[in-house]
């Protein structure tokens, strides 16, 4: 059996940025105010989520998006995607999920 070919984008999942602007009715964000941000211009927001081959399934399968692709500081945000461009964007909520705080 061969291992299906995975290509630069499948260690990432994305967020629009319609769902970032505003926290949706109930849950947990973490707000962050002036970050740096990793964009694809199609996508939205860029989250590392590494894809676990051995297993099949992501690192972090719950609930999240992953670890998002962003700092304070602009040298510190390496746009690593092809296509990608860095932003400042003053406000972006993101949900948490506690469970995934264990």
């Amino acid at each position: 059996m061969t291992t299906p070919k995975r290509d630069e984008y499948d260690n990432y999942q994305f967020m629009p940025f319609e769902e970032a602007s505003a926290p949706t009715k109930g849950g947990y964000f973490e707000h962050f105010v002036d970050y740096w941000w990793l964009i694809h211009p199609e996508k939205g927001l860029v989250f590392w989520n590494p894809w676990v081959q051995r297993h099949g399934q992501r690192v972090r399968e719950r609930h999240g998006l992953g670890w998002p692709q962003c700092n304070t500081f602009r040298k510190s945000t390496d746009p690593v995607l092809p296509g990608c461009t860095l932003r400042q964007i003053h406000s972006v909520f993101v949900q948490v999920y506690l469970s995934d705080l264990v």
